[in-house]
Order: structure tokens, then sequence, then C-alpha cells
């Protein structure tokens, strides 16, 4: 058996650790690599390769660096599950973190690092409380990291943020000076929740005077921090009806410098609205799908969406696929939707155009006299079938027949479906069309219960 090179390894090792110290990945799995090729059990130079990958976002590759059987349970656990997080793999990643941390093997460090992760991937489940409790617990211990403490204060008003937005905190915006861009940007989206959106614009603004200010960032590095800011602009805009305001901030991005998908995918989104405003000549479809289908997303970009954010991008996308008339596409998208998330049951109106809500696809045969007798006979034998008795609803209201719109949101509720959040916001706004305002906050404290 050939001897070792032990002076060539040492000297591979002496530079593996002076390139790990300077962060240079690239020539850290290089060295990693050929320390390998002489020894492939070699644990310091397998750490430092699976950290150098993660490092370059190579995280599939990361995690098949070990082995199922040569760690225990514990050991780089941080790493690994990070990886899992990045690749979407949440309920996973949470199983090995909070396995990681009940074990008390890890260093004051890494306990810290694995609460982080932790607190983040609660996030991620939309778990706000549980991701609130565990910054807490990082913000009453000592910080071991230059602008940990600053991280912290960050994530908590991103996650009272989401809490304002999904109505489940009412607690007061926190009274934080804001020092930094992501302070302001967080504190300008808890303006938004609250619907003060002359509030929520002067915070954006400070928030890019802030990100400017940041000194010894790259041209590109001062883009990447910009771009969310002036996303959340064009938003605030919309809200407010601006929209020649929005669509100037929003077309004065440079596209194909744009690297990261996540941003691409919103400037893409926010255009779509824009697109089909009243008054603007680009509401074309089959454009707006070419829009879409731009946007080049792997496993860790799309995993990087919060469930709220995904559930209105797939029905974006749904709507624009209804709009050129992808009908067996519309359908399996609607599916693969509802089994993500079955509370969307309005999404099923997209089923109804072929042959029945287009009166174009009818070849002039029916009337919408025609066309909704049909959908109400149908509808008498199938009260629990939701979306029928939406797109029934929705040609009732255009006809200004509240009450017996009414009385087919009593029969879907009567039929034992699930008293999902958007049919009970129907069934109350047409109770208080109706004047029924007790009814209606009955319902509320039924649906709630």
């Amino acid at each position: 058996m050939p001897k070792k090179n032990t002076a060539s390894l040492q000297e591979l090792l002496e530079k593996l650790t002076v390139h790990a110290q300077n962060d240079e990945h690239t020539f850290v799995l290089d060295l990693a690599n050929r320390l390998l090729r002489q020894d492939s059990t070699d644990i310091k130079a397998k750490t430092a390769k699976q950290v150098a990958l993660i490092k370059l976002d190579r995280y599939s590759e990361a995690l098949e660096v070990f082995g199922d059987d040569e760690l225990k349970p514990s050991e780089l656990a941080l790493e690994r599950a990070y990886c899992l997080y990045r690749l979407g793999k949440l309920e996973v990643a949470k199983d090995l973190t909070e396995g990681a941390i009940r074990s008390g093997e890890s260093s004051v460090p890494e306990h810290r690092g694995l609460l982080h992760l932790k607190a983040q991937i609660a996030y991620r489940l939309e778990n706000f409380a549980d991701a609130k409790e565990t910054y807490d617990q990082l913000s009453k211990g000592s910080y071991l990291v230059e602008g940990e403490d600053h991280d912290v204060l960050v994530n908590i008003l991103a996650i009272q943020t989401q809490q304002r937005w999904w109505n489940l905190a009412s607690a007061p915006a926190p009274n934080t000076t804001v020092v930094s861009h992501e302070q302001a940007f967080n504190m300008a989206s808890l303006k938004i929740g609250d619907r003060q959106y002359g509030d929520a614009l002067s915070l954006l603004k400070q928030a890019k005077e802030l990100a400017q200010a940041v000194e010894g960032l790259t041209e590109k590095e001062l883009q990447d921090e910009l771009y969310p800011i002036l996303i959340q602009a064009a938003y605030v805009h919309i809200l407010l009806g601006e929209k020649d305001e929005a669509a100037e901030i929003l077309s004065g991005f440079d596209s194909p410098s744009i690297s990261e998908p996540l941003i691409k995918d919103l400037i893409v989104h926010n255009l779509l609205y824009l697109a089909n405003v009243p008054g603007y000549d680009n509401a074309n479809p089959h454009i707006n799908l070419r829009l879409l289908d731009s946007i080049v997303q792997t496993k860790a970009s799309e995993s990087a969406y919060i469930n709220f954010q995904r559930r209105l991008l797939q029905k974006n996308r749904l709507a624009v696929e209804y709009q050129v008339g992808k009908e067996a596409v519309v359908k399996k998208g609607i599916k693969r939707h509802l089994e993500e998330f079955p509370e969307d049951q309005g999404i099923r109106l997209l089923n109804f155009r072929p042959a029945v809500l287009d009166p174009f696809s009818t070849g002039g045969k029916y009337s919408n006299k025609n066309i909704l007798d049909r959908l109400l006979k149908k509808f008498s034998r199938e009260p629990s079938n939701i979306g029928l008795g939406l797109a029934c609803i929705q040609m009732l209201m255009e006809k200004k027949n509240v009450d017996h719109a009414a009385q087919l949101v009593e029969q879907i509720l009567a039929s034992g479906v699930p008293r999902y959040p958007g049919l009970v916001a129907v069934a109350v706004q047409l109770y208080e069309s109706q004047g029924r305002y007790k009814e209606a906050e009955m319902l509320l404290i039924e649906s709630k219960a």
C-alpha cells in the first residue's frame, strides 16, 4: 500500500485553514476534494467541503458529503438542518433542529445557531407564535456575533408584521428607533398591515436612504438591498390607487441584471396586476404568461415563500392561464392548489369558463338567463358544490338579486361543507347587504368556535 505524502497533506491542510478563514469557498472546496482523494475518511476535509458547498448555495450536494451512518444525530445538525431548510424540507429540518437542541450536545455557538434556525423554520411554517418565542429566548441570552442583536430585532419585527397581517395580534407596533434599512422596511410592513399607507411610504423612503448610506456595499449588493424596498413601495402605491407611480417604479428595474428569482417573481406579479388595470394597454394574457414563464424557479427559491405568498402567486398564475384558455392546465392546477390550500374554494370558479360561463363558447346558443337557469338546476342537485354555488351567486349578484344569492349561500352552509373563511366572508357580506347584522355576527362567532 503506497504511503501518503504527509508533507503534501500538511500543506493542503494549512492552505485549507487559510482559505476557510478568508471565506474563499471555491478554493476550500477544491482543497477539500484533493484531501479526500488521498483519504476519503478525513472528517476535517469532509466538514470543510460541506461548509464550502453550503456557502456556494449547493445544498443538495452538501447533504451528500456524509453518509447516513457516518454521523450521530446531533453531529453537524446545524449544517444539515440548514440545507434541508433551504431546500424547502421544513418538517424534516424542524425535527432535526429540535432533536439537536434537546440533546444538549451542542456548543454554545452551535446551540444559538440552532435556535436561530428553529425560529426561521417556524416563521416559514407560519407558526409565528413559536418563532416569536424562540427569538425572545435568543434576546435574553448573550449575543455572540456582532450584529446578532440587530438581526433578532429585525426578525421580531417581521414576525409582528405577519401576525398583524393575519390578524393574530392586536398589540400596538413597537416604539423602535429606526437605525437600519431592515428595521425601517419591517416597520413599514407593519404600517401596511394597519392600512397606514402614508406612514408606510415615509418609512420605505427612509429605508431606501439608510440602505444607500451603508458603507462598503458593491453596486450589486446595494441593488439587492433596494429591490425589496422599491417593490414594497410600488405595492403601497397600488393599494392607494396610484397606478402611475407604481408603474414608474416597476418599469425602472433592469430585469436582466436581477439574478434573484424571488425578486423577479415579485416584480412580474406586480406588473401583471397593473396590466389588468383599466386604462393600461398591455393587458395581453399571452404576454403575461410569457412573463411568468420567464421566471426560472429553483427548489430553494420556491421554498423561500411562506404559504400565504405561495397561495397568492399560484392563484395569479391560474388566473393568467385561464385568460389564455388553457382549460386542461387550469383544471389540473386547481386540483393541485386545493390539495395544498383547501380553504381556497373560490378558485373553483375558474372551472366554469368552458361552455358554461363564456357566452362565446356556446356559439350564442344560450342567453345569460339560460346559463344561470342551467347552473341553478345543477346546483339544486349538488348543494355541496361550492364552486358551482359561488358561480350562481356571482351571476345573481350581477342581476342585483341579493335575496336569492343569500339563499344559495345558506344552502351551501347547510350541506355540511367546512366553514371555509372565504365562504363565510361571502355569507357575511350578503347578510350585511340585507341588513341582517345579527345573523352575520352569529355566523362569524359560530365559524370561529
